[in-house]
């Protein structure tokens, strides 16, 4: 299980290289992804940074397509 985070939704900071953790993922066995987010930009709704974060996580090349499912 993995738990990650980033500032606002996944991948908006570019602080985290969720590249090279995903890219690890399968060499330590991952099968599942807890998304955490600390706040939201004024005038966001949390569920809008959730699917935000969804859909980055979706859309990367590194994240594997079963994840999705």
């Amino acid at each position: 299980m993995l738990h990650i985070k980033d500032h606002f939704a996944l991948g908006a900071s570019g602080m985290v290289g969720f590249d090279a953790i995903f890219n690890a993922a399968k060499t330590a066995g991952l099968e599942a992804i807890i998304v955490e987010v600390e706040g939201t930009p004024e005038g966001v709704t949390i569920e809008q940074v959730m699917k935000q974060s969804v859909d980055y996580l979706l859309s990367s090349p590194f994240v594997p397509e079963s994840y999705g499912e």
